[in-house]
């Protein structure tokens, strides 16, 4: 686009830009027209027919130069337990904070002043924080010793937002969002980072990418035809495999942690596009075909003998589950897991002995979001109460 005029009916071309004008505006006395090019002011004089950029002066108001003090409380807006399970760092108002186990103790960790914090994990070594900061207008990684022995290194300088990392079990790898459609990989030893997954995240209301229990997929969301779907990637072979494809969406996938099932919230009576969501549950789905256990082997373990062992130094090595993926008929293993009615979503699971602990947020009593559990035992009915 281009300024013109009209001259006895015929138009007459003013300028011979080679990008366009928007917003032309004319002055009161008609001997000048401003308008926008490139993102910049441009005013055009009537007389000459020279268009020039004006010099613009803008004043710093300093109002703001004098310190302010700020509470903490009920702002953390991210945390992580250290793997020692002796400190927590804590994000408060973009500031990086950690404390003791109980919160009694608190320290601030000294971080660039003029750039925020949006999220913070411990390294393997209880010591180092990785955490995300703000630079050039985009969150990037950095790392800090949390004793105060050394200054934040920067890890990333890109113009993209570096978000939403998690760890693998032995805390070597992360995996992590970067921008609008890359899923990347970060070895914690060298802080060498890796794109494995280009696919449409758009930015917009993702959920985190988990390692499975056996640390060999990665599981995630990526939107076809508008609804999100629930992904695998192997990281072995590199294959991806779209675990749902419904035309519905699936969101917020977690596995469990004996590898056996996914859980994930979905409104399976209706898209989520373009209004959202208002009757979503919690389900189960099983990765492969497991048989329910049975009573008559409980009842055969009653008449074992404990092994026992005089000499135990050292408590075995855990091995992690196995992850077996039959894709065939996927959606027709589906158990819903929380009530009927309302809306449902943000599934965290927690095993402990027997018992799988399934928590949400849920609307379904007196409409207000509340947090809640359902408790799966075998050879018992689910059990959902309230915790909030």
């Amino acid at each position: 686009y281009n300024l013109y005029t009209l001259q006895n009916g015929e138009k007459k071309q003013l300028t011979t830009f080679e990008t366009s004008i928007m917003w032309p505006k004319v002055s009161a006395n008609g001997k000048k027209i401003v308008f926008r090019k490139d993102y910049q002011i441009h005013v055009y004089d009537v007389a000459s027919g020279k268009t020039t950029k004006p010099a613009i002066n803008i004043i710093k108001n300093n109002t703001l130069e004098k310190e302010q003090s700020y509470t903490v409380k009920e702002k953390i807006s991210n945390f992580d337990v250290a793997p020692d399970e002796k400190k927590i760092a804590f994000v408060s108002r973009g500031k990086l904070f950690i404390s003791d186990i109980e919160g009694k103790f608190v320290k601030e960790i000294k971080t660039n002043p003029n750039e925020a914090v949006q999220e913070v994990k411990w390294l393997k070594n209880n010591k180092t924080l990785l955490y995300s900061q703000s630079f050039n207008g985009y969150y990037n990684w950095f790392t800090i010793d949390a004793d105060g022995n050394s200054k934040e290194k920067q890890l990333t300088k890109i113009t993209k937002n570096n978000r939403q990392i998690t760890f693998n079990n032995d805390l070597s790898k992360g995996v992590y969002l970067s921008g609008r459609n890359e899923i990347c990989l970060l070895d914690l030893a060298t802080f060498k980072n890796d794109i494995i997954v280009s696919d449409e995240l758009w930015a917009f209301n993702n959920s985190n990418p988990y390692f499975s229990p056996d640390d060999k997929y990665i599981i995630y969301n990526a939107y076809r035809d508008f609804e999100t779907d629930i992904f695998t990637y192997n990281l072995a072979s590199k294959k991806i495999d779209n675990l749902t494809n419904t035309k519905v969406s699936e969101s917020e996938p977690i596995w469990s942690p004996d590898g056996k099932y996914v859980y994930f919230s979905s409104d399976k009576q209706q898209p989520s596009y373009p209004f959202g969501t208002t009757n979503s549950k919690i389900y189960q789905m099983a990765l492969d075909k497991f048989e329910a256990p049975f009573k008559l082997e409980e009842v055969s373990k009653l008449f074992k003998e404990d092994d026992k062992k005089a000499d135990k130094k050292e408590e075995p090595k855990k091995e992690l589950p196995k992850v077996t993926i039959n894709t065939n008929n996927l959606m027709d293993r589906l158990t819903q897991i929380s009530p009927s009615f309302g809306q449902q979503q943000s599934p965290s699971i927690i095993t402990k002995d027997k018992k799988t602990y399934i928590l949400y947020i849920s609307n379904h009593s007196e409409g207000k979001p509340q947090l809640w559990k359902t408790t799966i035992e075998p050879f018992e009915k689910n059990k959902t109460e309230q915790l909030s």
